[in-house]
């Protein structure tokens, strides 16, 4: 029997970067949604009557626009890619994922199908007739490759969003086959795969009217703490909710459900709103939902079960009171920090951070610290603390807050920094850290706490040397506006914290630049200690990940050194597989015991429901593969999973 497998040459105009008989098989392949063999690719030259279409090394290149601009030279910014990508009038590159499905064709109207394309969500402005002309195209360029490469005419499909708010999905379906245009759901993609129907990120019980959000709308509906959210994406953020439901996979570990985590809020996702049976006719209707990992169910209620459920939530946290004694910019080893309660000197990330460096250099670079007085000096030179103070006397529910905390960020935006403060930041960019590009990240007196994370609440910045003071000036404002977005304080106000009282400092290191993979850790303690490692390639992040992003999730469980596989990316393998890198696993796993013992220490009582949240990073020099530590917290009695 002759076999056929698909081969990909990439050239760069007469230059072949690999002869045709070094090509393999496997080259490139990973296993996408644990069943899929997958490819990852871009189709250039898209104005033009003969595309290319390349599928690159994920291994080598971060990520589509880090392959268009590296491996195809086209010297363009991460920004200018999604802008360029994203505009029909200016597109003339296109992200995709291909799927192998021949060891498991897919029917349509009785035509085999044994290839499927999924295009990269880059937000594309395209109309409907736009994304009818883009899919066809991309269609006919794919299926002219691959019959090229294999001596076999091949049809291949397109996987279609559910969400409105996403391209190119399910309106055009209609219209493909009446070209005869091969189509199918993402959510029947994946269940033709057998790739999970219901995942329970989070387990609990909670009772809410039911509401159903479309992803165009994500962003822009109003939800309250009595509502259980259907959301047909998978959301960068979720205002605070009895519970919440997504059509689309989550990353375990990503900030949406580390805060489920501390609010103990039930999340799950549905592959289909159909594998939740009663689901579709209760929506606007208040209900009771429970899930864990023996069931999942939604029943009618009452509207006094809402309110006995929300009366049990009565919270009151205390955040450690803000010391102005040190101002300025303070690097985490200044001899004036030490015996100090320093999160009210450096703020919670800060504090953490220094902790780790002391204790584990070799993972942890330098890092230096914009004290709190300094955000307190602002909000007073320009007025906000008056604002600030007069939130107490407004009920949260008052639609005066939101005006109130957009007045809020406007003052600080519009404030005046201290020219010395920005000289301080650009000589320490250029002399600390060798004129490489920084990030200034948030840290606060209210975010990473023992019992109150505050995952994703905030914002960071990157700074880079040559830009203008302007710049520098407007990044660092809009961190310190952050601390006012209508999420961050809902968030704080659910937990009782006095807004009067929280105060922002500013964690300052070195950016990872072109990272290797990227990673979050999740220590779970129970008698011993396990530990739950997700991970994806380059710069998809597992924190706010892309839509329909599945991680590879590995867990070390309690009893066994080893590893157990729990999911494989959609995007390409990490650790599965790479021999350099499943090397480092051991050794992860080992940082991970060791960070979660550090953590735990500085808590006074019940160390046995505290696991740690690490984030990580892999980067590459001369010398190989090095972990590099990018953050850790505790978390609140994580759920053994």
């Amino acid at each position: 029997m002759k076999t056929y497998f698909l081969t990909f040459l990439i050239c760069l105009g007469s230059l072949t970067l690999f002869s045709q008989n070094e090509i393999k098989e496997n080259k490139y392949k990973f296993v996408a949604y644990d069943k899929v063999p997958a490819w990852v690719g871009v189709i250039d030259q898209f104005k033009t009557a003969d595309p290319k279409v390349y599928i690159y090394d994920f291994n080598k290149y971060q990520g589509h626009s880090n392959f268009y601009a590296y491996g195809l030279k086209k010297n363009i910014t991460f920004k200018q890619f999604r802008d360029m990508v994203s505009d029909p009038v200016k597109r003339d590159c296109l992200p995709f994922f291909l799927y192998d499905m021949r060891s498991n064709p897919f029917f349509i109207a009785n035509e085999s199908y044994r290839w499927a394309i999924r295009l990269e969500d880059y937000a594309y402005t395209d109309n409907h007739e736009q994304m009818l002309v883009t899919v066809a195209k991309v269609v006919a360029a794919v299926e002219k490759r691959i019959t090229a490469e294999t001596g076999v005419k091949e049809k291949v499909c397109i996987v279609l969003y559910s969400g409105t708010g996403q391209k190119p999905n399910m309106e055009l379906a209609e219209d493909m086959n009446m070209k005869n245009l091969g189509n199918v759901s993402f959510s029947g993609f994946l269940k033709h795969f057998g790739a999970a129907k219901v995942q329970v990120l989070n387990a609990g019980t909670a009772y809410g009217h039911l509401r159903y959000v479309h992803a165009d709308s994500t962003e822009l509906v109003r939800l309250h703490p009595t509502d259980i959210v259907i959301y047909e994406r998978a959301p960068i953020k979720v205002p605070l909710v009895a519970g919440f439901i997504t059509l689309q996979p989550q990353t375990p570990l990503s900030h949406v459900n580390l805060l489920a985590i501390n609010r103990k809020t039930p999340n799950i996702y549905l592959s289909t709103l159909d594998d939740l049976p009663g689901a579709q006719s209760l929506i606007g209707k208040p209900v009771k939902f429970q899930c864990n990992n023996k069931k999942v169910f939604i029943i009618e209620s009452s509207e006094s079960e809402i309110l006995k459920d929300k009366s049990r939530l009565v919270i009151k946290l205390q955040v450690p009171a803000p010391d102005t004694s040190i101002t300025g910019i303070v690097s985490l080893d200044d001899a004036r920090l030490k015996n100090k309660v320093l999160t009210g000197i450096i703020g919670a990330k800060a504090s953490n951070y220094k902790l780790l460096q002391e204790n584990f250099p070799e993972y942890v670079g330098p890092g230096d610290a914009i004290c709190l007085s300094e955000y307190f000096r602002l909000i007073h030179s320009c007025r906000a603390d008056k604002l600030i103070a007069s939130l107490n006397s407004v009920s949260s529910n008052d639609s005066k807050i939101d005006a109130l905390l957009e007045d809020i960020r406007n003052s600080i935006l519009s404030a005046r920094i201290d020219s010395s403060l920005i000289a301080q930041l650009t000589k320490l960019m250029n002399e600390k850290f060798s004129g490489h590009k920084i990030r200034i990240r948030s840290s606060t007196n209210c975010e990473d706490l023992p019992r109150f994370n505050g995952a994703g609440l905030y914002i960071s910045n990157g700074i880079k040397p040559g830009d203008k003071t302007s710049v520098i000036k407007n990044k660092l404002l809009e961190v310190y506006a952050s601390l006012w977005s209508r999420n961050a304080y809902d968030e704080r106000n659910f937990f009782g914290i006095d807004q009067a009282k929280v105060g922002m400092g500013i964690l300052i290191n070195e950016a990872f630049e072109d990272e290797e993979a990227n990673g979050v850790i999740l220590t779970i303690p129970d008698q011993t200690v396990s530990v739950l490692i997700d991970s994806q390639k380059g710069d998809h992040l597992v924190t706010n990940p892309g839509s329909g992003d599945v991680p590879e999730e590995l867990l070390f469980p309690k009893s066994d050194d080893g590893y157990q596989i729990r999911s494989r990316s959609n995007i390409g393998d990490v650790f599965i597989g790479n021999e350099e890198l499943e090397k480092k696993l051991p050794e992860l796993h080992k940082l991970a015991l060791q960070i979660h013992q550090l953590m735990i220490a500085k808590v006074s009582t019940e160390k046995e429901k505290y696991g740690t949240d690490i984030e990580f990073k892999i980067v590459r020099d001369q010398n190989g593969a090095h972990l590099r530590i990018k953050q850790a917290r505790l978390l609140y009695a994580p759920l053994p999973q």
